[in-house]
């Protein structure tokens, strides 16, 4: 039986989202398009016997720092070295490309695979879920200041003299990617910070949300989540209690636990008190 390991194509999307049903993930088509439409060249998917089995894409924000994600193997193709050979490729990849730091997030099944390859734990973090809300059950947003708000899509007049809070906040300037994402989202942006909402295949998903303060946090999170009832994911970066403190008080529970690891030196120092909630565990 042969394995083959190529570049992932939009044709190949259909097969990809087979992949992301079974792993009960969020993401949806778009998503693999977005990380096309960056990077043509930096995913791949494997195949055995001509079907495709497993799947992982790449992004550089620059080449100071990577992200590595959608990691999927299908079950039956499973215990085969099919993980192991597309993150190999992916390394490869990245480190041909003279990216310093690689990092992803990991679940704790695919924990032992990348320690594996190399890869240790900078730290941990929880995804937090609130169901579909009746309207008895939606809390109510506090007042916003007068002109303190901006909604817009993308982001209306605070867009670029946001992107040095954006890169304190991550640890490296993502800026393209940030635009990218608006461009899908409902945002809510002022002066000292900014947060976006958008569809996923199972809930709607929060962030990222990036704040110099939690007044204005708690502010940027009930516009997005008011009047919206949908289901919810929250991906809280470790370091923010703030956030934890918000994300109860809008119904939200953590649901499971992720690792954020990283290979080679560090050089992602974000700043989480300032960091609401990440864009997505498959691009940080």
């Amino acid at each position: 039986m042969a394995i083959v390991v190529s570049n992932l194509t939009s044709f190949d999307i259909p097969r990809a989202m087979e992949l992301v049903e079974i792993a009960q993930w969020n993401q949806l088509p778009s998503d693999w398009l977005r990380v096309l439409e960056y990077d043509r060249e930096g995913s791949f998917v494997a195949r055995l016997d001509g079907i495709l089995v497993g799947t992982v894409t790449t992004i550089r924000y620059a080449s100071e720092l990577a992200w590595i994600g959608m990691m999927l193997v299908r079950p039956n193709a499973r215990r085969r070295g099919i993980g192991k050979g597309l993150m190999i490729h992916a390394i490869d990849y990245l480190r041909g490309r003279g990216v310093a730091s690689i990092m992803l997030d990991a679940t704790p099944m695919g924990r032992p695979l990348y320690e594996l390859l190399g890869f240790q734990v900078h730290s941990q973090w929880h995804r937090w879920h609130r169901d579909e809300m009746t309207p008895q059950r939606q809390p109510t947003a506090p007042a916003s200041p007068p002109s303190a708000m901006h909604s817009n899509a993308p982001f209306g007049p605070f867009a670029e003299s946001l992107r040095p809070l954006d890169t304190i906040a991550f640890g490296a300037d993502r800026w393209f990617w940030i635009q990218s994402l608006a461009c899908v989202s409902k945002v809510e942006s002022a002066a000292k910070g900014y947060g976006m909402l958008r569809n996923g295949r199972l809930a709607s998903y929060l962030g990222p949300v990036v704040s110099e303060d939690i007044e204005l946090a708690q502010r940027l999170v009930a516009k997005l989540l008011d009047p919206s009832p949908a289901a919810c994911f929250w991906d809280i970066p470790s370091g923010n209690e703030s956030a934890e403190e918000l994300a109860t008080r809008h119904g939200f529970s953590r649901v499971r636990t992720l690792y954020r690891m990283h290979l080679g030196e560090v050089r992602n120092t974000c700043h989480p008190p300032h960091q609401y909630a990440i864009a997505d565990p498959a691009t940080g």
